[in-house]
């Protein structure tokens, strides 16, 4: 008899705990966005024509980003982004702040694109305009958090620096979102 109650007990445990695992994917809402990317190559538009060796430099540029956005439904999205790049060769730090809007093309192909400005902290940190576009894949992890992994293209027009008028670079990125 105590097997019975034993096995009643396991069998209504398994019945709970499949039942609430059944929820519904989040599909709008505020969300939190983490970033990191790495630059695969970066354009240097210099003010002096006359300097041409090191123009298209491929280095190695970090960036890491910080997003508070929300989400309309399950294809579209905003978010207010605060980003800081370092390029350490060039030994330049920007630091763009910028809203984005995201697409959902097609299953999980997405299109993104972003427009905002440079803040200048200090003097070691460049002022300027900021315009971001990409491309990428995402992946559901559970019923709330995304990671993504693409492609994006970026250009600062730089205007307190007597050496570069803007940086344009494409990098890859790997985010991961949480609801």
């Amino acid at each position: 008899m105590k097997h019975n109650y034993l096995l009643l007990f396991l069998l209504s445990l398994i019945s709970f705990s499949s039942f609430s695992q059944i929820s519904e994917k989040k599909s709008n809402g505020i969300f939190y966005k983490i970033s990191i990317a790495t630059a695969l190559f970066t354009s240097l538009d210099y003010i002096d024509d006359t300097e041409d060796d090191g123009k298209y430099n491929r280095f190695t540029g970090f960036f890491l980003n910080n997003t508070l956005g929300y989400q309309f439904d399950e294809r579209s999205c905003m978010g207010l982004n605060l980003e800081y790049n370092l390029y350490t060769r060039q030994k330049l730090n920007v630091l763009p702040a910028y809203l984005s809007f995201q697409y959902i093309v097609k299953d999980n192909l997405f299109f993104r694109a972003g427009y905002g400005g440079l803040i200048g902290l200090s003097e070691s940190f460049e002022k300027g305009e900021f315009i971001k576009f990409g491309l990428g894949v995402r992946g559901e992890f559970g019923r709330k958090n995304t990671g993504m992994i693409g492609i994006d293209f970026s250009t600062r027009h730089v205007t307190n620096n007597t050496k570069y008028n803007s940086i344009t670079s494409a990098s890859i990125f790997f985010e991961y979102i949480f609801f």
